[in-house]
C-alpha cells in the first residue's frame, strides 16, 4: 500500500 501512505504523507504537508 504505497499510495495510501503517499496519500497520507501528503495531507500531513498540505491539508486541504
Amino acid at each position: 500500500a504505497m499510495m495510501l501512505g503517499l496519500r497520507l504523507v501528503f495531507i500531513t504537508i498540505h491539508p486541504m
